[in-house]
């Protein structure tokens, strides 16, 4: 059994944790930006891929995963248990399947997790402690330190760490350090924004001490040109999702990048060995991605010569309330497309006062009129505490258009405009009002 327990945490952990978060994929394949819908939340609840078996001529199952979350009360949805099966196929001999269990232990006063312990099912459904992760934040619930150690014999123990410094709003320091059986492996991440604020390109640095430090990989980013992300919305986005994004596949990277690009350091330069394009629809609801990679072409007349190898495309869908509800993917050969993968995502609406043994009441009121609205919007926000209210308001996609403070109990009127003054377009908006680790929030309805 600790045999069976030392592969799955070596097969989950890379994907979970480091690959996952900086910037090894950069789409977004769940936007769980839930308080941004009215007194309801989308939250995934089951998580089913597929692979294709060529020889077979049939779909096999890869991963499931269901979702249970604790009674809701407004704020962040709060995640109480996860079981995932792992399929690991054998031929003839069919699937050996790992299933999973995720606890989750502890929360902040912020609804935010801090500490889960991950358990693996043996034949007679007893669980046996994997791994125990513990998440700390700092005063503005930026995650500040992520660490998952291995519970197993002292002979197979096993840590990953990471450690987050921000030096500013738009400026941190990303420290890892992932230890095995018979490695250790530190590896620390610069960010370098662009014009926007946006992150431009990330360079990673490994160490096998932790002080001598040598160059790996750079991976560099390109926008959309609708794009208004910026790093606060990436770190705000990421310590949010976290925990969520260990489950669902997600590649966590803010914002609508249209070209992503590997580059690995061979001691002199730099050479692009990966490249992902994005094109999206124009409802932002499909997002296809074009994988790419490197292939250096022998040439008699020019031995650096190579070329852009297409390898597979994905294709996400999304559904009106901004999530992900299909992966689709398809391997490239000789100019044709062949399908390999399928990814579906069930989703459950959380509702205020979904535990009626102790219903919720928002300490936060908002009244809009008129609604619909053409020109301007009067809104008129109260708290049951007082002080300031913090107003943000989102478009469809999930991307912050507009926000301003008022105090309680003040009107204010919005023009239907953007921070930089421009006239939005006729659409849905959905305005967040937070105060602290409370939010309520309405729809707002923009015509022409």
């Amino acid at each position: 059994m600790k045999k069976l327990s030392i592969i799955l945490l070596s097969l989950l952990l890379p994907m979970m944790v480091f690959g996952a978060v900086f910037g090894l994929k950069p789409i977004i394949d769940l936007k769980l930006d839930s308080n941004i819908f009215r007194n309801t939340v989308y939250v995934p609840q089951t998580f089913e891929s597929q692979i294709w078996d060529i020889d077979e001529e049939e779909w096999l199952a890869d991963r499931t995963v269901f979702y249970e979350y604790l009674p809701y009360h407004s704020g962040r949805p709060q995640l109480k248990r996860v079981d995932l099966d792992v399929y690991m196929w054998l031929g003839p001999f069919g699937a050996f399947v790992f299933p999973v269990r995720f606890e989750f232990t502890e929360y902040n006063a912020s609804q935010l997790c801090t500490e889960y312990v991950m358990r693996l099912i043996d034949d007679d459904g007893e669980l046996m402690d994997v791994s125990i992760g513990m998440i700390e934040y700092d005063d503005y619930d930026r995650i500040i330190e992520f660490e998952d150690m291995a519970v197993l014999d002292d002979e197979h123990e096993g840590m990953h760490k990471i450690e987050i410094e921000y030096l500013s709003d738009n400026s941190m320091l990303i420290n890892s350090v992932e230890q095995g059986e018979d490695y250790l492996e530190y590896t620390k991440m610069e960010i370098e924004l662009d014009s926007q604020n946006r992150m431009q390109s990330q360079t990673a640095y490994i160490s096998d001490d932790g002080e001598n430090w040598e160059l790996d990989t750079k991976f560099t980013f390109v926008y959309h040109a609708q794009d208004t992300s910026t790093i606060q919305d990436f770190i705000r986005y990421f310590s949010d999702n976290f925990v969520m994004s260990m489950f669902t596949e997600n590649e966590i990277m803010y914002g609508m990048v249209t070209e992503h690009t590997q580059l690995d350091w061979d001691g002199q330069i730099w050479r692009a060995t990966h490249k992902d394009i994005y094109d999206y629809d124009a409802d932002f609801l499909k997002t296809t991605k074009k994988s790419y990679y490197y292939e250096e072409i022998d040439d008699k007349n020019n031995t650096s010569a190579g070329g852009w190898i297409h390898d597979y495309r994905e294709t996400y869908v999304y559904d009106d309330h901004g999530n992900m509800i299909e992966i689709l993917g398809d391997d490239y050969h000789e100019g044709e497309y062949y399908e390999a993968y399928i990814a579906e995502t069930g989703y459950t609406a959380l509702t205020d006062n979904q535990d009626i043994s102790a219903p919720a009441i928002s300490p936060i009121k908002l009244s809009i009129y008129p609604q619909p609205f053409a020109e301007n919007v009067n809104i008129l926000g109260e708290s049951k505490a007082g002080g300031e209210i913090k107003m943000e308001i989102f478009n469809l996609r999930g991307q912050k258009v507009r926000s301003f403070n008022m105090p309680s109990g003040a009107k204010l009127t919005w023009d239907g405009k953007d921070e930089n003054g421009k006239d939005l377009p006729a659409s849905v908006y959905f305005l967040r009002a937070g105060q602290g680790s409370d939010f309520q929030t309405k729809k707002l309805i923009k015509i022409k």
